[in-house]
């Protein structure tokens, strides 16, 4: 593991955008960083340089490689780290504060995790590492306009890259938006349908189309990725955890899991995991 890490003054309480952390590493394959909803209190911007690594996030596994971005994010439980036992190379800011947060959500960036074909804003990386490893005392007045830079990239990049979710029509964008914000009750077909004004048939057709799965299959997913963070993080019981997801039993819902995420709840819990093994999604979900 080799690092170059570039050390901040503390900031002050009331600094609109902090800098905390920022350097380049070259990740061995022990590597793995893990927040829970009080330890994140910056995001973490990395640009990979070289190689591939999982990133977990409430919405879902990622699999970032060279040449991409991802995002994580304040307040939230999430983990990012080497696979298949490989290095791999990152340039990456730890950075917030308040205007760092109104950045970030004045372009449409909180709920996206991964930006794809990147490769034009290394240059951006390496401009403000150069910054700030000049002069690090400085960092609280070249902060916001390098971050703020950084920021309008990525959304530059997103609206380029985004023809796929432009695509989507209203419907689909508004059921995925009503499953998103009810997965953990019970929620039917008949009732997903109603919410767009469409037959269940239309329904289906329409979100499948725009997200490349049935209703259902997203339902099940958001319920796992959920499942997944209450096992890490909480003490409920399997039967609770599956009880407040809305699942039909604990029994069903340990067998959806296991087909899921290819161990059982209880060996998720207990640390065992198949992030190696498992493959790339081919269509994300990082966009709203």
């Amino acid at each position: 593991m080799q690092e170059d890490i570039i050390y901040f003054p503390l900031p002050d309480v009331d600094e609109p955008v902090k800098m905390f952390l920022a350097g380049e590493s070259e990740c061995d394959e022990s590597y793995k960083i893990w927040r829970n909803v009080n330890t994140s209190r910056f995001f973490t911007i990395i640009y990979v340089v070289r190689g591939s690594c999982y990133l977990e996030t409430p919405v879902g596994m990622f699999y970032p490689s060279a040449g991409e971005v991802f995002i994580t994010h304040v307040r939230t439980i999430h983990e990012y780290g080497s696979v298949d036992g490989k290095t791999w190379h990152m340039k990456w800011f730890n950075v917030g504060g308040k205007l760092m947060e109104e950045f970030i959500k004045c372009y449409g960036l909180d709920n996206v995790w991964l930006f794809h074909k990147c490769s034009e804003l290394e240059k951006m990386f390496d401009h403000a590492l150069d910054i700030f490893r000049k002069n690090p005392f400085d960092a609280s007045r070249r902060a916001a306009s390098e971050m703020l830079a950084l920021v309008m990239a990525l959304a530059d990049s997103m609206m380029r890259q985004g023809e796929e979710h432009k695509a989507c029509s209203p419907e689909g964008k508004k059921l995925k938006k009503f499953i998103d914000e009810n997965f953990s009750r019970p929620v039917t077909l008949d009732e997903m349908a109603s919410h767009i004004y469409r037959s269940r048939a239309q329904a289906v057709r329409i979100f499948k189309r725009d997200w490349g799965v049935t209703p259902y299959s997203y339902l099940i997913k958001m319920r796992i990725e959920s499942a997944k963070i209450f096992l890490r993080n909480t003490t409920r019981s399997i039967k609770e955890i599956s009880a407040g997801l809305s699942f039909e039993s604990e029994f069903y819902f340990s067998k959806m899991f296991k087909s899921k995420v290819g161990v059982s709840p209880l060996k998720y819990r207990h640390g065992e995991s198949v992030y190696p093994h498992r493959k790339r999604p081919q269509k994300p979900f990082e966009v709203d």
